[in-house]
């Protein structure tokens, strides 16, 4: 029997030298361009390094409080460390690109938390959300500036708001506050800015900013009046309550109106300064241009009568008292009370030709015919006194003097006067 052999197979393995990139590795390389990218777009839309300095961080996180501006998210609190003098806080802030046209001088930044300001309740949302930082720029523009001092209390008036503002001289500033409405008819149209310093020892300027379209309404003959609480008054008209509005009672204000002949004519340049007067009455008897002063010496007692009390002429209001004294008068050798008030000719109508002839010869004429001032009980109730002017029948003679630009009416004598103990 014969075997065959049969051929032996041999294999050859070829191995590729070639380099080949597995699949596996695209995963950490998509991973790193897509960090790549996020850091890049974050450090894009970064801005500068703010930092502010408050007098307490009460509120504030660093890590989670934010820095807005009309609800919008432009930065975030890094950063909350003592001042070296330890007397309040430096917060720094890193902001957003948005950001960077905000950050000039004047800006003004404060926290936002719920807080009673101003007469209005504000921040209740940073409750739930927590306080944060709020910035409004200046209106003015600017250099930028990246190091600021916070405000401790939000501004009264915001930069963007349209209005004007007024200077009010008062002799006394009551209780007005910053944040003090300003009322016209009754609406709140302004709120009072503060005041200035330099010259309290003589008057008080206020500063009030009456927003728009109200401010139109003021004009050269305007009358500004102290609204504050409640004017509680016993005088000759009774018993008077008035109460502007429970936002004035608890915050004081100011109140202001234009008087008619005023809205007819064609308003001038509105004044620099107008005078803050110390209630309704006592601007609206401003509002009359004429003024003539005038007093009488009266021997007797003149309990009941003071400062604003009524001048009337024949049962008719025509002026108020302005000042109540006592002096020695070495001619009769006895006391005296002068009494000085001013007269508001306009009060009269169709007076116009007899104020062609001027006030001291229109005096002298009613002098002459009896014009005499004597003291009067103006409201029982109250034990208030007037001054009244009266045409005394069968008055004795007597003459109008006048002491420098003061007309000094006689009065109506029913008692001779006590002399001077000896």
């Amino acid at each position: 029997m014969s075997c065959t052999l049969q051929p032996e197979a041999r294999l050859r393995a070829k191995v590729d030298q070639r380099p080949r990139l597995s699949p596996i590795w695209l995963v950490p390389l998509v991973a790193v361009l897509i960090a790549g990218w996020l850091v890049w777009d974050a450090m894009s839309k970064r801005g500068p390094l703010v930092t502010v300095t408050f007098r307490s961080a009460e509120g504030l996180q660093a890590g989670q409080s934010h820095l807005r501006h009309l609800d919008v998210d432009i930065g975030l609190v890094e950063r909350i460390a003592l001042n070296p003098d330890i007397a309040g806080v430096t917060v720094t802030i890193r902001t957003t690109r948005e950001a960077e046209p905000l950050l000039t001088e004047h800006a003004q930044f404060w926290v936002v938390r719920p807080r009673l300001f101003a007469g209005s309740l504000s921040g209740l949302g940073t409750l739930l959300s927590g306080s944060y930082v709020e910035v409004v720029p200046s209106a003015e523009g600017g250099r930028q500036q990246l190091s600021f001092t916070g405000l401790e209390d939000p501004p009264v008036l915001e930069a963007r708001v349209p209005g004007r503002t007024v200077r009010l001289q008062a002799s006394r500033i009551g209780s007005i506050s910053v944040g003090s409405p300003v009322f016209f008819r009754d609406l709140s149209v302004g709120k009072v800015l503060g005041w200035d310093v330099g010259r309290m020892a003589e008057s008080v300027t206020i500063h009030a900013f009456i927003r728009a379209p109200y401010d139109q309404y003021v004009h050269d003959g305007s009358r500004f009046w102290n609204a504050s609480g409640v004017s509680l008054q016993l005088g000759a008209e009774g018993v008077r309550l008035q109460l502007e509005s429970l936002k004035a009672l608890l915050l004081g204000g100011i109140a202001f109106d234009t008087p008619e002949e005023s809205r007819r004519t064609v308003s001038g340049p509105v004044p620099a300064v107008f005078t803050l007067y110390p209630s309704e009455q006592a601007a609206k008897d401003q509002a009359y241009g004429r003024h003539v002063k005038a007093l009488a010496y009266f021997e007797g007692s003149v309990s009941g009568l003071g400062v604003g009390a009524p001048v009337t002429f024949q049962g008719l209001r025509i002026g108020q008292v302005t000042g109540v004294e006592l002096e020695y008068d070495s001619a009769s050798d006895t006391i005296r009370a002068p009494v000085r008030f001013e007269i508001q000719p306009e009060r009269i109508a169709d007076v116009e030709p007899a104020a062609r002839r001027g006030p001291v010869e229109n005096a002298r004429l009613l002098v002459a015919r009896g014009l005499r001032a004597q003291l009067q009980s103006a409201n029982m109730l109250t034990g208030q006194m007037q001054v009244a002017l009266e045409m005394v029948p069968d008055a004795a003679p007597a003459e109008l003097k006048i002491e420098g630009d003061i007309l000094a009416c006689p009065p109506c004598r029913d008692r001779s006067p006590a002399p001077w103990p000896r």
